[in-house]
């Protein structure tokens, strides 16, 4: 399609960041090593980020206060990972993540299709942290969406 207000531009941005290796960091080295990460132009929203992982790891020390602060000073949302193995954020930082106005991503993590029915679960989360459609981006209409992700 080319002209008129059907073209959608894609976003020069898009990009989920997360850690990923070296989770024995003190607190303050993870929280400044994230918000780094946040600071960047062009990351639009931070991946599971407590890095827990159900039964495996407890996650990273991490001050989920200077996250939300940093994470609300610079746009980006925060992720709720709907993966049953991870559901992080947990209820109580979706909760603080609003209560700031930081948006929220909701992400199932699916490795393949058949994750994809995974979504309900950090919907459940989200709503358990008191998010409503419009603290959640990809509740959006993909214009706002769009617009969003230029950031």
């Amino acid at each position: 399609m080319h002209g008129g207000d059907d073209d959608l531009a894609l976003p020069q941005n898009g990009v989920v960041a997360a850690v990923h290796y070296r989770f024995n960091l003190s607190e303050r080295e993870m929280t400044r090593r994230i918000i780094k990460g946040i600071r960047n132009p062009c990351v639009n929203i931070l991946g599971h980020p407590t890095g827990r992982l159900i039964l495996e790891r407890s996650g990273y020390e991490v001050n989920m206060a200077e996250l939300v602060k940093a994470a609300k000073d610079h746009g980006v949302a925060l992720e709720v990972n709907a993966h049953p193995d991870r559901l992080d954020l947990r209820d109580i930082h979706a909760r603080m993540a609003v209560e700031h106005g930081v948006k929220l991503a909701i992400s199932t993590d699916a490795h393949s299709v058949g994750n994809l029915d995974l979504m309900r679960y950090g919907v459940y989360t989200a709503r358990r942290g008191w998010a409503r459609a419009e603290d959640v981006v990809n509740t959006y209409p993909l214009k706002r969406l769009l617009a969003v992700l230029k950031r």
